[in-house]
Formats: C-alpha cells, structure tokens, sequence
C-alpha cells in the first residue's frame, strides 16, 4: 500500500516531504474501507451509463480528482472494453508546468488502456490587462473567448459536446449546488466523483499508485491545507485570494515573479 505516489520535485522541501508522507498514513487507512470500493463501483457503472448513451470524453487537467477518473476510463476499457477518449486542453504557457510530468507519469503505467488527445491553445497576454491570457489571434475578450471554453469548443467539434470530468462537491459552494441540482449526470455532463471526499480521492490515488501532481505536497510543511490546493495556472488573475499569490511565490517564483510583476502585483510588506 505504501506506494511512491508523489512525484518528488526540487521545489519540496523536507518538511513539506514529512507532512506529506503523515497525510499518506491517512490515506492508506482510507484507501482498504468498503465505502471507497462502493463508491469506486457505482461510479465505474455511472461512467460506463453516461458514455452508453452517446459520444463522449473525458476531459482532464491532471490534478488529483482528474487523475482519478483517468483511471477509472483505463478500468473500463481493460475490464469492459469500453474505450472512452481522454481530452487535455493545454493552455501555453499558462497551465502549470509541472501537468505534464504527471501526464507521462500516467501514461507509462496506464497509456495502453487510453485514447488520449491533446488540444493546445496558445495564448498571449492581455495588453491592457497583463494578467489576463487570451488566445492566439482572438481578438474577441468575452467570456466563450478565454482559453479554457476555446479548447472544450475544439473537444466537443471533436469527440461531442458531452463530457465527463473530475467535479467534485467538495471542491467548492457552486459545485455543492451543481451535484445537488443535477446529481452525478445531466444529459451533456457526467461527475461519477462528484460526492467523493477530498479524503477518498487521496486514499484512491495512493491505493491504485497513481501519479499524484508535485503542488499537493507543496504545503510549506502543513502552513497551506494539502485539500485547499490546486494546480491550476500560474499567476492568473483568478484565485488569487486566500493566500494562493504568495503560495505561488513561494514554490514558483521563477513564473510566479514574472506574471505578477506584469499585473503589477505588490508584495512588499
């Protein structure tokens, strides 16, 4: 059970590696309970449901709750044949650099199982707004324009406008509203983990020894919350509050100083 999950960074520290490996103590403990195999069950059979009623994919970033699903797609296509494509949508150079690591990481155990496609949408800074990244040759600053909705448009003209994707409840208030409207399926969208616990996906990851992303152990030895973590872009305008601008100083100063210098971000005391 004590498998090497974490993919081990220079950015770690060692207090961030003790914290770390106190967390996976937990996990293990998590990672044998009946309730995790149910679950992991139900939301096999929600997946296998949701794709047999028409074209599909699954779209991931590479974070912990997308690893998971990847995952769950690679069961489904070694134990029932069920082959659904896997979708990432790489923002440049927005996204974190450190997805891809796991994305190879992944891929070496598990690429035999999957039909991955990568869509790139290379982006640029806003003039006025140095924040703010758009694509390429966009001229358009609308919400449907940012990189994130261009490259699901590009997936959908591809594979369907129908998705599933690594949701979580527990991830914020208005995914709680999400699940409780919808539950785990609509007819476009599927989230077989949407009720899991931020608990459960960690112990999942460590039971299966799947490739867990480098920043959730980026805790400056437990100051930041390992659940409250994420690996979205590096110095964006969004989710910058609760600490997550000097988080990114503190582990990605060399993109981090660049970014925020641009947006005219102040950290002096």
């Amino acid at each position: 059970m004590r498998s090497a999950v974490l993919i081990r960074s220079a950015r770690h520290t060692a207090r961030d590696i003790a914290q770390w490996d106190a967390n996976e103590s937990v996990d293990a403990i998590v990672a044998t309970s009946r309730k995790l195999s149910e679950r992991t069950a139900v939301a096999l059979d929600d997946m296998a449901a949701f794709a047999a009623l028409g074209r599909c994919y699954v779209g991931v970033s590479w974070g912990k709750d997308s690893v998971v699903v990847a995952h769950l797609a690679a069961t489904l296509s070694r134990l029932r044949g069920l082959r659904i494509p896997i979708v990432w949508v790489r923002r440049e150079p927005v996204d974190n650099p450190e997805c891809s690591v796991v994305r190879d990481a992944f891929m070496r155990a598990h690429g035999m199982w999957l039909d991955l496609h990568e869509i790139r949408v290379d982006c640029e800074r806003d003039p006025l707004r140095p924040e703010c990244w758009w694509p390429v040759g966009v001229t358009a600053r609308t919400a449907t324009s940012r990189p994130k909705q261009i490259g699901f448009a590009r997936a959908a003209a591809a594979h369907g406008d129908r998705y599933i994707s690594g949701v979580r409840a527990a991830e914020s208030g208005q995914r709680v509203s999400r699940m409780r409207s919808y539950g785990v399926s609509t007819a476009r969208t599927c989230a077989p983990i949407g009720w899991w616990s931020t608990a459960e996906v960690f112990a999942y990851l460590l039971g299966h020894a799947l490739p867990v992303h480098p920043a959730y152990a980026y805790t400056a030895g437990g100051m930041y919350q390992r659940d409250r973590l994420r690996v979205g872009s590096i110095g964006s305008h969004h989710g910058q509050g609760h600490g997550r601008a000097e988080w990114e100083m503190r582990y990605y100063p060399e993109i981090a100083r660049l970014t925020h210098a641009a947006a005219h971000v102040d950290f002096s005391p």
